[in-house]
């Protein structure tokens, strides 16, 4: 099958040989409706499948030609790679051995799948776990075992709980050690790329394996991490995300699962309601709950919940302000969201089925096209997702066979009434998209899958969108969009054969007649009505027509069944009018080979897109381009699936016309004789007994009358002569049989071309001649002919129309294969004598040919491989071991012929690739010699290697080709509801193939030969040689060997260092390719080998490669350097294997029956003993190779006689070298301590990087004690349940500052316990707290400079000496860019290390710098005293109290004199430096700095920016202490109280920020014990806070008057200020000063709503929703701009948006029932209309229940009658808004209702109901609704009503005509005949057009 790539919108992963796996393809079906048959049929195959020995095998495989031997092979394999991998751990020989075998059995499951019993899997599982977990083991290895280990558990139903179990916490030990330790940031290690992902792709597996105890475990490790405020809340969560089992049965969750953590999980997905980071992280646990144990959650009464929590995830806006709605996809995971509501479909009540129907009907106009922006492809992605997941969800619980992990229960499967009812709620959106602008891509793949869920509703709805499109011709777009959706759903469409009454079926609205009916006769219909698409004007529209022919042809057979009905009685009615409509085949063909044919001239003559250079005689020939391309593949994939999915009269009909075409056609065009040679390959090939005598007598005859002798010799040829060999290079792809049926014809053909002098023409007959011999020498199906005989049937045989997309029946299913003959191989024989035996005799004399000659024999010797390298054994001569193992490698070889089929020779049976390589080897010694100018011969000569290294029937390229396409065809026409068992014959046919092309790209690494070894010198020499473009092809072979043969480079890595060195005999080409050798490979090249005794080779040779100064030489050295430092890994150096790991490979030779006997013995007791040794020697010699290395480098960096750039070089590679594990020597510390003043910015970075890693690693060991809080309350330590009570508690006061409490000498700071980390105690307690000891018993801390290290004591004189420190602080207060030279973590850690490892010996020498820089007005300098100030006071932590109190004597006045001075440049830097200081630190360490910062906060000044300035260190400092320093929160908040009342914008900012952190911890489910902890240090109260600001009587009182004067009191009727447009005001105070600081206060509190909503972590609490009729009030103040602007901003953008949750709906009601009922103001009423209408809409599903739809009903209702006009407009504007989102529905008694208020004689009474009859319409921009034409009927009946009914109707018709003119052929049926006039007399009127 060549279905070429259709847009339909599916992002999944490539499909493995495991996707079409019997047992994930068979299962009983347990849907009442499913054909007994079909039920039969799986029971049969579930037998079959539950029979075999093996886990899982590849049933595919049995059809290949050469099944027997394979498995043999397969036995023979696993029991080796059994063997090797126990023999490697054994052994303890982690490379080669452990690496090389744990390869072998990932290449086993790849070739074989899961093929071995399931004691075998369990083992291999155990085995591999432990290798992976062993403690320090490299993390290359860690990732492969996790590779592999994943391997093993991706088919989980293979394995059950009981089989199996797998401990989490060796899995956490290493997930924690890489993601949360920072070891490539502190330069610790250097890790491989994506190892996080592997771990969490083999945690994800292994999870469903963990013990149930694991749950508890998890918990109790995790939740000390937890606190809303702190980054360690993302990380426990998503470690609970990662492990927390969920594959659990109902029992075990209520046991040992959910039930342990469900409701806490829930209280955090709903407790903190802004801004919560790990709201994805929850939401992905509760999917993935749902998703694996269906049913043990009753999600009933979250549903609203959850639909909020999605609607507002999709980033949606309201409006011509474009409001936003919610939050946006970032917090909220749309994935986890589609697999989330996936499984709470279903049950008796259909789950959440109707809060998804009106999520849809609320969104639907934000699917339509002309609405698109930033949310559709949030909106298109979870539909995609969604709709996914129910088609993988119904294959689950119909299709799979049963396993031992939870079950879908019976009682919430779904039913196909469920199936219906989500198609029906999904599908008004989907075709809205369809039409898209933006994303065009999605729809297609939304449109397949539920065209496979529901394809009785969706193919009739793509028929009614695909035929007007067909016919318009003013909208392409349209038709392209169309098309690709009928692509996508060909597959229901033809398989739609039958009425099923268990399924809805949709009205076919374009052709009525029909409706009701199958659809599949349309297919006809379509076939002749997308012909005309063919355009060669317009690419798009002819490729996706070329898709729609292309996938019929293939589903549907083209056969003329006419005659069916009048032989055969046993049709049904819909069969025999589809019969009579298969006589339409001929015709259409005809018709479709016109257009075809009419591309390709319109090609060939250059009328659309050919270029010159496609001539066919042009010498260089250019790649065609896209378009070109696309044209070609298209028509060949129509014509190769039409002629090999025909009958043989419609077979006659398009071949005729091919013929005819061919013989009388000819074009100096490449690209029509390529199409067309491509279609008569497939003509021949689908029947080469009617077609191949036909074509082959034509070329033949006209190449005898255009080939002459004098031809030969000519160099070029005419264009006729190209034409024929191209035609006849595709004609000889025919079967091999058919090839010897004309012998003589062939060889004459081969004998006409092959001599051909011409270079262009040449090549073509090499093409021709490498075709030949492929077609004689591989496997490969050939089923045209028995495919053919099938459909040529009789009818009453065999009914082409009952066979449309037919599936594959395993019983009966045949597969035909071309296997090579003896007669066939006597002609490859032949054909070898002939052409290349005599080319290979005439290179032996090489001096005696010109370079053209040697060119062409050398192409045709590479044509000759190519086309029979499937039968050319590999090299045979002396094996040579790549390393030295004690394991045997055992190198595999792989069956690819059958065993009757023999191997090809050359001549007296000579071995034909060493042959080829002998005489190859000395033309290279003769051209290198005396023709390195022959640049092609030496390239064909390196392309030649290539193929005698690796090729044996395929290339890599083209197999990656092929599996793509088999991917897409697979997506296309693949079907996901029932799996593999619906796929076509030619899917798996195409499948069966893909398994005989991998192995054809199988080998074993270890099979290398002397052969192997002489084309990699080979290599080399030509590798290094004058000429770039010879080289680059060296080097591709080269590097091809080197990353194919494992350590195969170390044979030649001798002779390429010799070429590095400085000598005048080694030539700058030679130099440059022996670089390029080396570096070429990125991760695998020989520079980053992952061996010490390589890089000691390597490194050196290439620092001191001073070879010249030419530009080319130094970017390539740059290039090494860079690659080394961008791919190098840290790799072992000391390791040793685990016991338990040794003792479960031993376990391999005793495992039970039914297993694979292992091949080899288990090794001796003596045997054990010397592997032992021998790791420890390997230990030994890699410590002795990395130091010598390092040893090397050192002095090499310190070589004074070495260029700058090589000493650099050398530099760079020793800091690479720097790891954890081993000490790094005392020299290169010294070295790069002297390099902190290098005159190199890069170097001294470098040099930064490396002293401060340096430090970390080398710090003095501090001492830490087990801490036992003192107060124990119950349920806060291990072994909790929720409800954990936490928060500010008994357990945890003691870790709360407390200004009273502080140790005030020596002895109490040594009492105090300080714990650091700020997440300790909040939630609940470790197992064990670890904290540092007292600082008296911190010696190391505290240590003398003579208990110093010889190289500390180096440090200390180096930063002693003026003239190096003031080089230091020069170069590091360098500014790099004004503007950008921000806080360098890296020079803070440096100083951070000095003072941590070396205490406050250097004090006195920084003492002088910091007085220095702090007076600087530098912006350089200042941020430098910042690093060190940082620096400095995080390295004291551990000082003794003496030490401290005389640092912070000397530094409070320093620091506060900087602090006072900061300027706009340099306050960044500050902060960020006060921040660092205490993050992570017990505040109690630092108290000292916290009084600075207060007391400078509390100091006055009358500059706004330093009084900001100061709030900011302030804030950010408190920032890092979070809930541990409620007191100074408390504290702050009495700074900013005084001074609300701002004139300055920017303080204003300031304080609101402040006072918004203040009351950060006032969050839902926080404790505060009010009996155990004072108030002042409890959390202060946000609703107090902001009373305390917003108060009535307080400073806002004037304004809250204004507010209150603008209401009734009695709530009676309104008066109407129909004057003035200003509020009523209290008194005459309106410019009084007493006005003007209220509206500054209130300025104030709005700057605190601007932080609240981005930071805060409640929403919406009682203070901010009593702040909504202040805010309506003054979003309309019109005597300050700015405060309108900003009232505007908070009412309109910010808390209209804001979550609701459902205690608070209520009373943002009331509040708003208020402002419209009891306001005299008509412009607050307008603002609280606006808001509600968002703010409702962003919370739909809070605000469903039915009493808060009658309360939104009733303010809505008491608006539109409102007696001023923009009210009434106002509430008609949310009305309409309310009904479009279907929050209000419209009815009839509605509907009658606004009819009645329109005809009262009270005019406002009559203008609300013209304005809600205007409301139904424009709620409707894009559709007519069937009620709709009545209201709008009786909207029209005001027309000439006067004013402002008139208005309102004309705008409301006008709108109507606007929206709906675009489809309103489809509109205006909806009307009678009556009410069309009606309309077009009012729409077409001079006074309402518009």
């Amino acid at each position: 099958m060549d279905i070429k790539k259709c847009d339909i919108g599916m992002a999944s992963d490539s499909e493995s040989e495991d996707d079409f796996d019997s047992s994930s393809d068979n299962g009983e079906d347990d849907e009442a409706d499913e054909s007994l048959m079909e039920v039969t049929a799986d029971l049969e195959d579930d037998l079959m499948e539950s029979m075999s020995q093996w886990q899982k095998d590849i049933w595919h495989q049995k059809y290949l030609p050469y099944f027997e031997q394979t498995e043999r092979e397969a036995d023979d394999q696993f029991k080796i790679i059994k063997a090797g991998l126990a023999h490697s751990i054994i052994h303890r020989d982690v490379r080669p051995a452990l690496l090389h075998w744990i390869c072998e059995l990932d290449k086993y499951i790849n070739l074989y799948s899961r093929r071995f019993s399931k004691t075998d899997h369990i083992a291999l599982v155990n085995l591999m776990y432990e290798c992976m977990v062993m403690k320090g083991l490299e993390y290359r290895m860690v990732k492969v075992c996790s590779h592999s280990l994943s391997n093993l558990l991706a088919k989980k139903e293979l394995l059950s709980r009981e089989d199996l179990t797998i401990q989490w916490r060796p899995l956490y030990d290493i997930y924690v050690e890489v993601t949360c330790k920072n070891l490539e940031e502190d330069g610790m290690l250097l890790l491989p790329d994506g190892l996080k992902v592997s771990l969490e792709t083999v945690i994800g597996h292994s999870r469903v394996y963990f013990p149930l105890e694991a749950t508890r475990e998890i918990l109790d490790e995790v939740r000390p991490y937890m606190c809303p405020w702190d980054e360690s809340m993302l990380r426990a969560l998503n470690m609970l995300n990662l492990f927390l089992p969920t594959c659990l049965s109902h029992e075990q969750h209520e046991k040992y699962g959910a039930k342990l953590w469900f409701d806490e999980m829930w209280h955090w997905f709903t407790a903190v309601e802004n801004s919560a980071p790990w709201e994805t992280k929850v939401g992905l646990i509760l999917a993935r709950l749902t998703r694996e144990s269906p049913g043990y959650i009753d999600w009933t009464d979250k549903y609203d919940t959850i639909c909020t929590r999605l609607l507002r995830a999709f980033d949606l806006d309201i409006g011509q302000e474009q409001i936003p709605v919610g939050t946006g996809a970032g917090v909220f995971s749309l994935d986890a969201a589609a697999s989330w509501f996936c499984y709470m479909l279903g049950g008796p009540d259909d789950g959440i089925q109707g809060h998804l129907t009106r999520l849809f009907r609320s969104l639907e106009s934000y699917f339509h096209p002309s609405n698109y922006g930033h949310h559709t492809a949030n909106l298109l992605t979870f539909v995609l997702k969604l709709v996914q997941s129910i088609c993988t969800r119904l294959n689950r619980e119909r299709y799979r066979k049963p396993n031992s992990h939870p079950l879908v229960p019976p009682a919430m499967r779904l039913t196909n009434r469920q199936v219906d009812l989500f198609v029906e709620s999904v599908l008004p959106s989907t075709l809205l998209t369809v039409f898209s602008k933006y994303k065009q891509e999605f729809a297609p793949g939304i449109v397949r899958f539920l065209g496979l869920l529901a394809p009785r509703m969706v193919v009739p709805a793509v028929l009614d969108t695909v035929y007007p499109a067909l016919e318009t011709l003013t909208e392409p777009h349209r038709l392209l969009q169309s098309m690709n959706c009928l692509v996508a759903v060909c597959v229901s469409l033809v398989r739609d054969a039958d009425n099923d009454p268990n399924h809805q079926r949709r009205a076919l609205q374009y052709a009525e007649d029909q409706s009701g009916r199958p659809c599949r006769s349309h297919v006809i219909s379509l076939l002749n009505a997308v012909l005309p698409g063919l355009d060669a004007n317009d690419i798009g529209k002819s490729m996706v027509t070329f898709q729609t022919i292309g996938l019929l042809c293939a589903l549907v057979p083209i056969v003329d069944c006419s005659e069916a009905v009048h032989v055969r009685d046993d049709l049904t009615e819909e069969e025999r009018e589809l019969c009579s409509a298969t006589s339409n085949f001929e015709g259409i063909v005809e018709l479709l080979m016109t257009r075809m044919f009419a591309l390709i001239e319109t090609c060939a003559h250059g009328q659309s897109m050919t270029t010159v250079q496609s001539s066919l005689t042009a010498k260089a020939q250019a790649k065609f381009s896209f378009e070109e391309n696309l044209m070609k593949n298209g028509i060949f994939s129509v014509f190769r699936t039409l002629v090999g999915n025909c009958s043989t009269p419609i077979y006659k009909v398009a071949v005729d016309r091919l013929f005819d075409f061919v013989n009388e056609n000819m074009f100096d065009s490449r690209i029509a004789a390529d199409t067309l040679a491509e279609m008569i390959f497939c003509a021949v090939r689908t029947n080469p007994a009617e077609s191949l005598p036909r074509f082959l007598n034509l070329i033949m005859k006209r190449l005898r009358a255009a080939v002459s002798e004098d031809t030969h010799t000519e160099e070029e040829v005419d264009s006729a002569v190209i034409w024929y060999i191209v035609l006849a290079s595709q004609l000889v792809r025919v079967s091999g049989a058919q090839i010897v049926r004309f012998r003589a014809e062939i060889l004459e053909l081969l004998s006409l071309v092959m001599p051909l002098k011409c270079r262009q023409a040449h090549d073509i007959a090499c093409t021709l001649l490498e075709n030949v011999l492929i077609v004689l020498t591989t496997h490969y199906v050939d089923m045209h002919e028995f495919n053919r005989r099938k459909l040529d049937q009789p009818f009453e045989k065999f009914l082409p129309i009952r066979h449309w997309a037919r599936t594959v029946d395993r019983k009966s299913w045949e597969l035909k294969w071309h296997v090579p003959t003896e007669e066939e191989l006597s002609l490859v024989d032949e054909i070898f004598r002939l052409f290349l035996t005599p080319e290979l005799d005439r290179l032996t004399r090489p001096k005696d040919m010109t370079k053209e000659e040697v060119l062409k024999s050398l192409l045709t010797i590479k044509a000759a491989i190519a086309g029979s390298s499937a039968l050319l054994p590999m090299f045979e001569t002396e094996a040579i071991p790549l390393i030295h193992s004690a394991v045997d490698m055992h190198p595999f070889s792989y069956t690819i012929a059958a065993p009757t089929v023999r191997n090809l020779t050359l001549g007296n049976k000579e071995h034909a690739r060493q042959k080829i390589l002998n005489v190859l080897r000395g033309l290279v010694d003769f051209s290198l010699n005396n023709r390195e100018d022959d640049t092609k011969s030496m390239a064909a000569i390196c392309k030649v290697y290539q193929l005698l290294l690796f090729h044996r029937g395929l290339d890599k390229l083209k197999y990656d080709k092929q599996l793509q396409g088999f991917n897409m065809s697979k997506r296309i026409v693949g079907d996901a509801v029932r799996g593999n068992r619906a796929n076509i014959e030619a899917i798996t046919q195409e499948f069966v193939v893909l398994q005989h092309h991998k192995r054809l790209l199988t080998r074993s690494g270890y099979y290398f030969t002397k052969s192997h070894l002489d084309i990699m010198r080979d290599m080399v020499r030509v590798g290094t040689s004058m000429y770039s473009v010879v080289r680059v092809e060296a080097q591709k072979t080269l590097d091809a060997c080197v990353q194919s043969f494992p350590y195969s480079y170390k044979h030649i890595l001798d002779d390429v260092l010799l070429l590095l060195k400085e000598d005048l005999t080694i030539s700058h080409e030679q130099f440059k390719g022996a670089l390029y050798i080396l570096l070429n490979g990125k991760k695998l090249c020989i520079c980053v080998r992952q061996t010490w005794e390589t890089l000691l080779k390597v490194w050196p040779a290439v620092v001191t490669a001073q070879h010249s100064e030419k530009p080319s030489v130094i970017a390539l050295l740059e290039l090494a350097q860079n690659t080394v430092v961008d791919n190098l890994e840290s790799f072992q150096i000391r390791f040793e294997f685990s016991e338990s790991c040794v003792q479960m490979a031993k376990k391999m030779w005793s495992l039970p029956a039914g297993s694979h006997p292992i091949q080899w013995p288990m090794p001796t007791a003596a045997e054990e003993k010397v592997a032992i040794e021998k790791e420890a020697k390997r230990s030994e010699e890699n410590e002795r190779l990395y130091y010598a290395l390092m040893d090397k480098l050192i002095t090499l960096s310190n070589d004074a006689s070495l260029h700058w750039r090589h000493a650099d070089m050398a530099q760079s590679l020793l800091s690479l070298l720097i790891r954890r594990d081993m000490p790094y020597p005392d020299d290169a510390v010294r070295l790069y301590v002297r390099l902190l003043v290098h005159d190199s910015i890069k170097t001294r970075r470098m040099a930064s990087a490396l002293v401060g890693a340096w430090l970390k690693m080398s710090k003095p060991k501090a001492i830490k004690v087990p801490f036992n809080v003192p107060v124990k309350l119950p349920n806060r330590g291990a072994g909790a349940n929720w409800p954990i009570e936490h928060g500010f508690l008994a357990d945890n006061k003691f870790l709360l500052y407390d200004s009273s409490a502080l140790p005030k000498n020596a002895e109490e700071w040594d009492r105090m316990m300080f714990v650091d980390k700020t997440h300790w105690g909040f939630y609940t307690w470790p197992k064990e707290l670890l904290v540092y000891a007292p600082t008296s018993k911190q010696q190391v801390a505290n240590r003398t400079k003579s208990e110093l290290t010889p190289v500390e004591q180096f440090i200390v004189e180096q930063f002693n000496d003026v003239e190096f420190v003031n080089k230091l602080v020069g170069f590091m207060a360098l500014e790099e860019k004004q503007g950008e030279d921000l806080f360098n973590a890296m020079s803070f850690g440096l100083f951070y290390g000095l003072f941590r490892n070396l205490n406050d010996i250097l004090l006195p020498v920084f003492r002088r710098l910091l007085e220095k820089l702090v007076q600087s007005e530098k912006e350089g300098e200042q941020r430098l005293a910042a690093e060190i100030v940082g620096g400095l006071v995080h390295g004291g932590r551990l000082w003794s109290y003496d030490k401290l109190t005389s640092l912070w004597s000397w530094l409070t006045p320093l620091l506060t004199n900087a602090l006072e001075n900061v300027t706009t440049d340099t306050a960044k830097n500050w902060g960020t430096g006060m921040a660092t200081i205490v993050g992570s630190r017990d505040p109690r360490r630092i108290h000292w700095l916290l009084d600075v910062l207060f007391s400078l906060c509390e100091k006055p000044t009358d500059s706004s920016f330093h009084a900001t300035t100061r709030f900011f260190l302030l804030q950010g400092a408190l920032n890092q202490c979070e809930w541990r320093v409620t007191e100074l929160w408390h504290r702050l908040a009495g700074l900013c109280r005084p001074i609300l009342v701002q004139p300055y914008q920017n303080l204003r900012d300031r304080l609101g920020s402040c006072l918004a952190t203040v009351v950060w911890f006032d969050i839902n489910g926080i404790r505060v014990d009010e009996s155990a902890v004072p108030p002042q240090l409890r959390p202060p109260s946000l609703n107090s806070l902001i009373d305390e600001m917003a108060n009535p009587s307080g400073k806002m009182k004037i304004l809250w008057t204004e507010v209150v004067a603008t209401q009734v009191e009695d709530g009676n009727k309104m008066e109407v200020d129909g004057v003035n447009d200003k509020p009523i005001a209290g008194g005459d105070g309106h410019n009084s000063k007493e006005r003007k600081e209220a509206l500054l206060a209130l300025k104030t509190l709005l700057c605190y709503l601007n932080t609240h909503w981005v930071h805060g972590l409640v929403s919406l609490p009682d203070s901010i929703i009593r702040l909504l009729p202040l805010l309506a009030h003054f979003e309309n103040e019109t005597s300050d701009d700015e405060l309108k602007r900003d009232a505007h901003w908070q009412l309109r953008r910010s808390m209209s948006h804001a979550l609701v949750i459902d205690g608070n709906a209520d009373k943002i009601l009331a509040v708003c029932h208020e402002i419209v009922v009891s306001s005299r103001w008509w412009k607050a009423k307008v603002s609280a209309l606006k808001y509600i209408q968002v703010a409702v809409f962003s919370n739909l599903f809070t605000f469903l229940r039915p009493d808060r739809m009658a309360q939104v009903r009733k303010i809505i209702f008491a608006n539109i009658a409102d007696d001023r006009l923009e009210v009434r407009e106002a509430a008609a504007e949310s009305l309409s808004g309310f009904i479009h989102c279907a929050y209000f529905d419209v009815n009839s008694e509605l509907t009658k209702e606004f009819c009645t208020w329109a005809l009262s004689k009270e005019s406002s009474r009559r203008h609300a109901g013209v304005l809600a009859l205007a409301a139904i319409v424009q709620a409707f921009p894009y559709t007519v609704p069937d009620f709709l034409p009545y209201p709008l009927m009786k909207l029209c009946l005001h027309a000439h009503d006067k004013q402002p009914m008139q208005g309102t109707v004309k705008k409301a018709l006008s709108e109507f005509k606007r929206t709906h003119q675009d489809c309103w052929h489809e509109h205006k049926e909806r009307f009678s005949d009556d009410q069309l006039a009606v309309l077009t007399d009012l729409l077409v009127s001079p006074n309402y057009y518009v």
